[in-house]
């Protein structure tokens, strides 16, 4: 089905003090906005709910004659119509697309037009000609004034609040691994994303900067291991001693800390988290000590997975047995408790 909704009509000119003629269209649902200004020059501005996206910016094309499409050209006059249009797309993962947009066209006395379209997803423009004449196209202008910085993150995770309340002011740890930013997604959260290692050249030549590149071997974790040994010998002062020279490294100052009988565990535990966090440790720490751990919602967290609670010593703490490798022709690999 096709609809169109064609209207021609006289619009609202508004002057400004610069001599200028403003002109507006809106995305079909309102929220984006695209002003072109006509004066000298054409320039247009885009905003969001009001909220500027792009400063004015100029738009024109040179041709090999020496005309300048955009430069003191003549408004004749200006069309609109909507558009809700369904198109065929059987190379397409759908079947079809909705083609859904408000569109305005500018006639000038230079034979040519500007068509504008705005979507609820953005904004698209051309030029194009309406004289008979050929012609070549030796230059085109097309400027994007941003009024700030847009570059987003889209993290597909980001870290809980409950590891983040590990560190506290005078750990250096926080201000390294973490950097407070606006998401790109529509609900525009703010959070510390991951930067654990930012600056590894094979994942930003990809354009990936919030996934983390893990050091195989690093002092640090043999400080947390042999602590861990000797808590384990119950040498809780020689753990101690150890836990407090990593720390002191880690600190702006201070990083002592005292390990007892009675809270070797959860200082092991706590050190580690804050030490290695998203390096791959958390799951064997957990079935090594034998402890369970709760998932609970937090703030624009996804509904689905964001309540968890795995008791202690779970079968699923156990990776499962691939199940092409149990059922390879003359396989005698038995399941696991994970397979069941």
């Amino acid at each position: 089905m096709r609809i169109l909704f064609f209207i021609t009509t006289l619009l609202f000119i508004i002057p400004n003090m610069f001599g200028q003629k403003e002109y507006r269209l809106n995305s079909p649902d309102g929220k984006l906005e695209v002003t072109l200004y006509i004066g000298d020059r054409i320039t247009y501005e885009l905003t969001e709910e009001g909220h500027t996206l792009v400063a004015p910016s100029p738009l024109s094309v040179h041709l090999d004659n020496g005309t300048v499409w955009g430069n003191g050209s003549h408004l004749k006059r200006v069309s609109h119509r909507q558009a809700n249009e369904v198109i065929p797309s059987p190379f397409y993962k759908r079947s079809e697309v909705k083609d859904v947009y408000n569109e305005m066209t500018l006639s000038f006395r230079e034979h040519f037009n500007l068509i504008f379209r705005m979507y609820n997803e953005g904004m698209a423009y051309r030029f194009a000609a309406t004289g008979n004449r050929p012609f070549k196209v030796t230059n085109e202008e097309a400027a994007f004034n941003f009024n700030k910085d847009y570059t987003y993150f889209y993290p597909d995770y980001v870290p809980g609040q409950a590891a983040l309340d590990l560190y506290d002011d005078a750990d250096l740890r926080y201000s390294g691994y973490f950097y407070q930013t606006e998401t790109g997604y529509a609900h525009g959260l703010s959070w510390p994303l991951l930067v654990k290692y930012y600056g590894n050249r094979n994942l930003i030549a990809n354009q990936i900067y919030h996934v983390s590149m893990p050091k195989p071997f690093r002092l640090a974790e043999q400080y947390l291991i042999r602590a861990e040994a000797y808590c384990q010998k119950n040498d809780f002062s020689k753990a101690g001693n150890d836990l407090s020279t990593l720390r002191k490294m880690r600190y702006k100052s201070g990083g002592t800390i005292n390990v007892t009988k009675d809270n070797w565990l959860q200082t092991i535990s706590d050190e580690r988290l804050r030490e290695l966090y998203m390096e791959g440790f958390r799951l064997h720490d957990l079935k090594r000590w034998h402890k369970g751990f709760e998932r609970k919602p937090q703030a624009n967290s996804q509904a689905e997975g964001s309540s968890l609670k795995i008791e202690a010593d779970n079968p699923l703490f156990v990776w499962p047995i691939p199940q092409h490798e149990l059922e390879a022709p003359g396989s005698e690999i038995l399941p696991n408790e994970s397979n069941r």
